[in-house]
């Protein structure tokens, strides 16, 4: 069964981000997080713009191991997906946007 934004926002009201290790340094040495588009771009993996990841996928970027962690819970099934939308184009907006949710289930564009 689908599960609406503010169904999530009341099961977990605060947002956390989780990341590999070997993504610590990078994260530390910019002060900031990059989202996934960014990354795999950087990395010439554009292939996975759009492809669910189901498990972890490992990347360089400028000389630094990196990981993206897996998309495994999301799945098209537990989604109400409307005016057209399809699996990829969900994924491809997630990998554009800081892995931050605000209060009204936005987040920060790349």
């Amino acid at each position: 069964m689908p599960l609406r934004m503010d169904e999530l926002l009341q099961l977990r009201p605060y947002p956390y981000h989780l990341t590999a290790q070997s993504n610590v340094a990078s994260i530390s040495s910019n002060g900031e997080l990059t989202c996934a588009k960014d990354l795999l771009e950087l990395a010439g993996k554009e292939r996975l713009l759009r492809t669910r990841r189901a498990q972890a996928v490992r990347l360089v970027v400028n000389g630094l191991a990196l990981a993206l962690r897996d998309q495994e819970p999301l799945h098209a099934g537990n989604m109400e997906l409307q005016h057209g939308w399809i699996l990829g184009e969900v994924v491809l907006m997630l990998n554009k946007r800081w892995p931050v949710w605000h209060r009204f289930g936005a987040s920060l564009p790349c």
